[in-house]
């Protein structure tokens, strides 16, 4: 009985979990946190209804900050309520963006180079990374996105000067750098045209 209702909580908890995402990423969104949880993992602030992040959300500790959503949020210029349509941490305690494929520009190029750019903005803005963001973890996300141009993909990062700064072995974002990503993250928004 006792395993019963620990397997029914998961359920449902996976289930709010995945409540805010688009309707066509809740199945997939609900296996990841599903799975997450059976193997144990917490799933540290991951997506919950707009408006009961204070009630539901536990405090936990990011890197940086404790309150990673307005935090980017604020830095992005972009409404608090919409932020988890933009970004989650998984059960791992990793930044993703959280929109689909589908609403990525057709052009390659411009996809890699707004995953580029929110990727970075959010990871800096809520300091999961210090400093820069590594061209690995930019890869694995435009990756995950099937977007990659492993020909191109160094070439397109560097496109992205002046307001991204190649530093090291990454990418570190500079104050109008954030601005162009508030930009962007308000098309993905639906508040603006795509370019």
């Amino acid at each position: 009985m006792d395993q019963t209702n620990s397997m029914k909580e998961k359920v449902e908890e996976a289930h709010l979990a995945v409540e805010s995402l688009p309707e066509e990423y809740r199945l997939e969104g609900f296996k990841i946190v599903l799975s997450t949880l059976l193997s144990g993992h917490s799933i540290i602030s991951a997506p919950v209804p707009v408006g009961t992040q204070s009630q539901q959300t536990p405090k936990t500790e990011v890197p940086g900050s404790s309150d990673w959503q307005s935090a980017i949020a604020d830095r992005l210029g972009i409404p608090h309520a919409d932020i988890l349509k933009l970004y989650w941490v998984d059960g791992e305690g990793a930044l993703k963006l959280a929109f689909g494929g589908k609403s990525l520009p057709k052009s390659r190029a411009l996809a890699m180079k707004h995953i580029a750019i929110l990727f970075c903005a959010g990871r800096q803005a809520a300091r999961f990374d210090e400093g820069e963001t590594s061209s690995d973890d930019i890869r694995k996300e435009c990756d995950r996105f099937s977007v990659v141009d492993k020909k191109n993909f160094a070439t397109y990062l560097k496109q992205l000067k002046p307001n991204f700064q190649p530093e090291g072995k990454g990418l570190r974002v500079i104050h109008p750098g954030f601005e162009e990503a508030g930009k962007i993250a308000m098309q993905y928004l639906g508040q603006e045209n795509k370019e």
